[in-house]
């Protein structure tokens, strides 16, 4: 469940706009984005710069995030964002959308059958820095 907003944080996510508009509708294979891909936005200026002078994340940064929820992804039949507030993000992420838990379980069941299950994950904060 996420509301799947349209947007992103120019000053830390400058190379995740570039990731998600140019390059998520060309492809969605991990395989393919790195390679044709990666080393562009690990060597983009623009992102080096930003990365050592200002607050953003690597150039790179979001293909390490797209190989982590990759791996996991491809074991699911079918991924399923229930509250997004639009169907742009999820369609471009390759997720199917739903308004309701009714709903989603509905889709859940064409391809699990009666059967199907929700499992629900509390994952807590992997890391928490305090820098002084």
């Amino acid at each position: 469940m996420h509301p799947c907003y349209d947007s992103f944080d120019h000053n830390f996510h400058p190379s995740y706009i570039e990731f998600f508009n140019r390059l998520l509708p060309e492809t969605r294979d991990a395989f393919k984005l790195r390679h044709k891909y990666e080393e562009e936005f690990a060597h983009n200026p623009s992102y080096i710069e930003m990365y050592r002078r200002g607050n953003a994340f690597h150039g790179a940064h979001p293909f390490f995030m797209w190989y982590w929820g990759g791996k996991r992804s491809s074991a699911c039949r079918s991924r399923d964002c229930r509250g997004a507030e639009n169907a742009h993000v999820p369609e471009m992420l390759g997720w199917e959308r739903s308004d309701n838990l009714s709903e989603a379980i509905s889709m859940a069941r064409t391809y699990m059958g009666r059967s199907a299950e929700i499992t629900m994950l509390h994952q807590p904060s992997i890391l928490i820095a305090d820098m002084q």
